[in-house]
């Protein structure tokens, strides 16, 4: 059997940090865990952990992607048991809305670049 796995990571533009550490820790709910994984992160790195265990790393570098061609990139998704509440939040902290047709979720762009889609939690 495959899966895929619990951790993300990605890259995003040194001047998007302050914005990114807020998207993770303020509005997803996310841990910083600083220096508490087991490999020791570089300064340019961070790493969330999320309220179920997930993780994911960012790396900052001048190469990563803009804001437009993220666009194109992969797109990941946010579980939550109130999909309303967190796609109010996203609209009223003024991330861009993607219009991605036909699949009846709402997806955004993050600061960083990333695109992501809201999905109800399992057990909701």
């Amino acid at each position: 059997m495959t899966g895929l796995g619990n951790r993300v990571h990605i890259f995003a533009h040194p001047d998007a940090r302050e914005r990114v550490t807020w998207f993770f820790t303020t509005l997803l709910g996310c841990d910083e865990a600083g220096d508490e994984d087991p490999v020791h992160l570089p300064p340019e790195m961070q790493l969330f952990r999320f309220p179920d265990g997930a993780a994911l790393s960012v790396a900052y570098t001048e190469e990563a992607l803009t804001m437009k061609d993220a666009r194109h990139g992969a797109y990941l998704e946010v579980r939550t048991d109130d999909p309303a509440a967190l796609r109010q939040q996203v609209l009223d902290e003024g991330l861009t809305e993607v219009d991605y047709p036909g699949t009846g979720y709402f997806y955004f762009q993050a600061p960083g670049g990333q695109v992501w889609r809201i999905v109800p939690s399992p057990e909701s």
